[in-house]
């Protein structure tokens, strides 16, 4: 990880735990998908230059990165607190699918850090986020991608 993303690592980090140990995000119908956010940019991070990835994955990996730290986004976490991750959770698990969709699951599975299967993870989120975040918003946040 560069410093930059350091720091934006320990700041979500540092948001989540706040936010659960508050009871925050329990309150919602995709309270699952919140504990995902530090685990998917830690993964995409880790990601990022590996040699296994094709020039136009690494594309998306880092435009992923990059849509996480961005203050200005769809849904700002700035404004509306722990919902608004939930734009950049989905991004993720969406450039996260495509590699796995485009033959480099290994890439996933070898970095992922959690005993939960990731492809099956972001199967279930690609599958959910037309619904949590609205098909206009969805459509929008994929065609960022290019």
């Amino acid at each position: 990880m560069t410093s930059e993303q350091e720091k934006f690592y320990k700041k979500i980090t540092d948001e989540f735990t706040k936010w659960e140990g508050k009871g925050i995000l329990n309150n919602n119908k995709w309270s699952h998908y919140f504990a995902l956010a530090p685990k998917f940019f830690e993964l995409l991070c880790d990601i990022e230059s590996d040699v296994r990835l094709t020039a136009t994955q690494k594309k998306n990996v880092k435009s992923a990165i990059s849509y996480f730290i961005s203050p200005v986004d769809f849904i700002p976490e700035a404004v509306i607190g722990p919902i608004g991750y939930l734009d950049d959770i989905a991004l993720a698990g969406h450039v996260l699918k495509l590699i796995a969709d485009e033959g480099n699951e290994d890439v996933l599975q070898s970095n992922w850090k959690d005993s939960e299967d990731i492809v099956t993870i972001v199967n279930n989120l690609d599958d959910d986020a037309d619904e949590m975040l609205g098909s206009g918003i969805w459509d929008r946040i994929k065609r960022s991608l290019g």
